[in-house]
């Protein structure tokens, strides 16, 4: 083998990986293919989803906002879900760590970022209607708070 295959082997291989990388670093808009009323509310709280970055960790699919600066409008700052089942779903926000399962059910761990210490504690029985348990202390006692209802 001469050196000039050798060479034009190794550029060619270098700028498919580089394809690859760029192809995957690329920014894409995550809930275009989500049912209508999960894509509006989304939109709210995360309006970076339609430019966010997805990368693979594991088993799991990491999803961020392109750039770091956006994120503090916003209310979710990343998510982290299953490549799979697509559930459960773990938020990150600013001071609050939040868990959906597949029953639209959800836990709420509030934390202190200052000191790294959990705040409260709140379990929601259905995302749509139910109500809400918090335990604003991490005293061991939940308080049950009702969702308001909808005026027609």
């Amino acid at each position: 083998m001469n050196w000039k295959s050798f060479a034009i082997g190794f550029v060619a291989g270098v700028a498919l990986l580089s394809g690859i990388s760029h192809f995957k670093a690329r920014t894409q808009n995550v809930i275009k293919t989500w049912p209508e009323d999960y894509r509006k509310g989304m939109l709210q709280m995360a309006p970076w989803l339609t430019e966010a970055k997805v990368g693979r960790i594991g088993p799991f699919v990491a999803i961020a906002p392109k750039s770091f600066d956006a994120a503090s409008e916003a209310m979710i700052q990343a998510m982290i879900q299953p490549a799979k089942e697509k559930n459960p779903v773990i938020y990150l926000t600013e001071n609050c760590i939040t868990i959906n399962d597949s029953k639209k059910r959800a836990i709420s761990i509030d934390y202190n970022p200052a000191s790294g210490e959990f705040v409260s504690y709140s379990y929601l029985s259905d995302l749509v209607a139910g109500p809400t348990f918090v335990d604003k202390n991490l005293s061991g006692s939940l308080v049950r708070v009702e969702a308001p209802k909808q005026k027609k």
